[in-house]
């Protein structure tokens, strides 16, 4: 899109790619959000599968992708059982979330 464009265009150019207008607060309130879990997490020695997908560590997924995720590339002794309590969450050592995003592209250092 060149030069002038009509508004008709420019609102057909926006549906063709798939993007919205919205305020600037909305887009950085989620960012924000996010980073500021990242780091929450990323302070502790381990983390819930639900505390992944939620920060968005590992991408954009769910508790229960996060737990296959995990399965996979986790080592046996980097996923912590939980205890005699039977509503305690399985945990991942925070390292080994950390290596896991690295290996699938998608860690962030946090700066806040």
């Amino acid at each position: 899109m060149k030069g002038n464009v009509s508004i008709k265009e420019f609102m057909v150019h926006l549906k063709k790619e798939n993007l919205l207008i919205v305020p600037a607060h909305l887009v950085m309130d989620e960012l924000t959000h996010k980073a500021a879990l990242r780091k929450k997490i990323l302070s502790k020695k381990a983390v819930t599968y639900r505390e992944i997908s939620n920060s968005g560590l590992w991408g954009d997924i769910t508790q229960k992708r996060a737990y296959q995720i995990a399965k996979t590339f986790a080592k046996p002794l980097e996923i912590i059982k939980p205890g005699c309590t039977e509503n305690s969450p399985e945990k991942l050592l925070t390292i080994a979330a950390i290596r896991i995003a690295k290996q699938r592209k998608t860690y962030e250092p946090t700066i806040l």
